[in-house]
């Protein structure tokens, strides 16, 4: 009896094996910028079909389309404003994550000149509920969005299923709270290990708490980021573990990435410096969405 050679090979870094986000923020840029490019040529055609069918009909120029760079900002902002409506329908944070990943997902291949992101917002939030077993019926979802803001039930029902087809009807989301939660556990076995006095312990441990709460913080702001199309969701908990520790001090950080050196001490050097690189992305990210969040804030309370 022979062995498959796949039962022995190295283990992964990660224990997803679906949906496998891409290979960098590169190769993602590379797809959206195919995709929008594919809108923008489709949208021309129905125009020249347009035109042919009542030549009295003006075919606006390209250059009259939104930008894949104004999509981007466009959809960006409209992200901030999930966790707004979670807190009023009073979700939880999985329904928030399953929400955000289903409006990347569907305009990573669609655009806004065809699809209005104020219903979309509103449909992938009502999918999300009913995919993490939240559902709300429609009626009583509806009334608690702005009346400026309310879409039509029929426009939600309409939308909910080209929605659907788009990500490929694919509900299931690797929130980064699962993980997130796993390294909270397993940390503290770390801990009972390297601090063996009582007293240290408990000190080690209240910092710890202290650290996974504001990773949790964190990682809501990176749910918002690309991270989750490039990153797995181990990743990405390792990252707020890593910059939440740093917030709490050089002994903190110490701490963590002894337990870090600890837990992969069997991954060669290039694994080990690619991880590292990983992390340092994911840091980086959250950071910058962190300005944005705030930037956005300033600019509402000047409107």
């Amino acid at each position: 009896m022979t062995l498959d050679p796949s039962t022995t090979a190295p283990k992964p870094l990660h224990s997803q094996c679906s949906n496998k986000p891409f290979a960098d923020a590169q190769a993602l840029m590379e797809m959206r910028v195919s995709k929008f490019n594919s809108n923008v040529a489709r949208a021309l055609e129905a125009m020249d079909e347009e035109m042919a069918a009542d030549p009295s009909y003006a075919k606006p120029d390209e250059t009259a389309f939104v930008s894949l760079q104004d999509q981007l900002l466009v959809c960006k902002v409209y992200e901030t404003k999930i966790s707004v409506y979670i807190k009023a329908f009073k979700l939880d944070e999985a329904v928030h994550a399953t929400s955000v990943s289903l409006f990347k997902r569907f305009y990573l291949h669609q655009s806004i000149f065809n699809h209005d992101p104020r219903i979309i917002l509103i449909t992938c939030i009502f999918l999300a509920a009913k995919a993490e077993n939240s559902y709300i019926p429609l009626s009583d979802f509806l009334l608690k969005v702005p009346q400026s803001s309310r879409p039509e039930k029929e426009a939600v029902w309409e939308k909910e299923l080209i929605v659907a087809d788009t990500v490929g009807f694919a509900f299931t989301v690797q929130h980064v709270h699962w993980p997130l939660h796993g390294l909270f556990l397993d940390l503290q076995t770390f801990y009972a290990t390297k601090y063996p006095l009582l007293d240290q312990r408990k000190t080690a441990l209240n910092s710890l708490a202290r650290i996974y709460a504001r990773a949790r913080e964190l990682s809501q702001i990176a749910t918002c980021t690309d991270l989750q199309l490039t990153h797995w969701g181990s990743q990405i908990a390792l990252g707020c573990f890593l910059l939440a520790s740093t917030e709490q001090g050089q002994n903190a950080r110490s701490d963590f990435e002894q337990y870090l050196s600890f837990r992969i001490s069997w991954v060669d050097t290039d694994t080990l410096v690619g991880l590292h690189e990983k992390l340092g992305q994911v840091t980086d990210a959250i950071k910058a969405q962190k300005e944005f969040e705030d930037m956005a804030k300033d600019a509402n309370s000047l409107l």
